[in-house]
C-alpha cells in the first residue's frame, strides 16, 4: 500500500508541478534505503537533491546530502561519503538544523571509523554526542557514546572506552 501511495503522490506531484516534488522523491528514497535497495535510494536522493538546489531549499538539500552520505557508507564508499556528509554538516550549520547536523557529524564519525582514522572518528562522535545532548535526542546519544567508546578502544585507551560505555548505559536508564 505504501508503494501505491508513493506512486500516486509522485504522479500528482509531477502532474501539478508541485512544490513538494523534492519531498516526495526524498520520501521514496528513504523507503528504498530502509529496504536496502541502495542504488534506487541513491538515484531518488540525487533527483531530490536536484530539486532542492533548483528551489534553493537548504533543508531539503542538507537532508539529501545526509541520505546520500549514509547510502555511500552502506555501500562501503567511505571517501565519497565524507564529501557528502561534510556538505550536509555545513548546510545544516548554516540553517541551524541541529538534528541534521548531529546526524551528519555522527555519520562522518562512522565513515572515518571505517577508514581507520579513529582520532577523527572520535572527534565527530563527540560532537554528535554534544549536539544530541543539547537537543535532547537520547537514543542518538547512546549510539554516539558507544561509537566514541569503540574509537577510544581502537586508539588504545580502554579506560576512556569504558567510561563512554558506562555513560551510554547511564543515559539509557
Amino acid at each position: 500500500k505504501a508503494d501505491w501511495e508513493l506512486q500516486e503522490a509522485r504522479r500528482l506531484s509531477d502532474a501539478s508541478n508541485s512544490e513538494l516534488n523534492g519531498e516526495v522523491l526524498q520520501t521514496e528514497a528513504v523507503v528504498q534505503l530502509y529496504r536496502n535497495h541502495l542504488p534506487e535510494a541513491a538515484d531518488l536522493s540525487r533527483k531530490s537533491l536536484q530539486v532542492a538546489r533548483k528551489k534553493r531549499d537548504s533543508y531539503l538539500e542538507a537532508s539529501d546530502l545526509l541520505n546520500l552520505g549514509l547510502i555511500d557508507i552502506e555501500m562501503s564508499h567511505y571517501d565519497e561519503a565524507l564529501a557528502l556528509l561534510n556538505g550536509a554538516a555545513d548546510s545544516a550549520r548554516l540553517i541551524q538544523a541541529r538534528t541534521l547536523l548531529e546526524l551528519a557529524l555522527g555519520n562522518l564519525g562512522l565513515a572515518y571509523f571505517y577508514l581507520g582514522d579513529f582520532e577523527k572518528a572520535l572527534s565527530d562522535f563527540q560532537q554528535a554526542d554534544q549536539e544530541a545532548k543539547e537537543i535532547g535526542t537520547t537514543s542518538a546519544q547512546l549510539v554516539w557514546l558507544t561509537d566514541a567508546g569503540s574509537s577510544y578502544y581502537h586508539l588504545g585507551n580502554p579506560q576512556a572506552a569504558k567510561t563512554c560505555y558506562e555513560q551510554s548505559l547511564k543515559t539509557a536508564m
